[in-house]
């Protein structure tokens, strides 16, 4: 990732994020799929164990229609072996279990850190949602 657009021009720190999320039968595409849909996001890159999207408008479409929302990278890093931690709550294989990091970074100008953390929140809340995460994963 690199370039003029990136957050080349944000002092904002990213917001990470670690959660657990059942991965039977391969749906963990599926709620990616999901999650790439909804918000209409742009897949950056991809590969088995990462996706990088980015959602959110261009600013010079924002001139536009101000309530597009402002650009956000989502990069998800996918770890697929949850030993015992979720012996409690296991239901399937220890196989089954993927701890998704996640990293949001903001893109272009114009962000300050209490709107970025703000729209950081709530977009995590909703990635934790799609992705139906089974705790906040305190312990990775």
């Amino acid at each position: 990732m690199g370039g003029w657009n990136s957050t080349i021009f944000s002092s904002v720190p990213p917001v990470g994020d670690r959660f657990v999320s059942l991965n039977v039968g391969n749906t963990l595409i599926l709620k990616a799929c999901g999650f790439i849909d909804d918000f209409q996001a742009r897949i950056l890159d991809v590969s088995e164990t990462r996706l990088n999207v980015r959602i959110g408008a261009v600013w010079y479409r924002r001139l536009f229609n101000p309530r597009l929302p402002r650009q956000i990278d989502v990069d998800l890093q996918i770890e697929r072996d949850v030993e015992s931690r979720l012996a409690p709550v296991r239901q399937f294989s220890a196989s089954s279990y993927c701890t998704l990091s996640v990293q949001l970074r903001p893109v272009g100008p114009g962000w300050n850190q209490e709107q970025f953390h703000q729209a950081a929140r709530r977009l995590l809340w909703t990635l934790r949602g799609h992705f139906m995460a089974y705790e906040a994963c305190s312990t990775c």
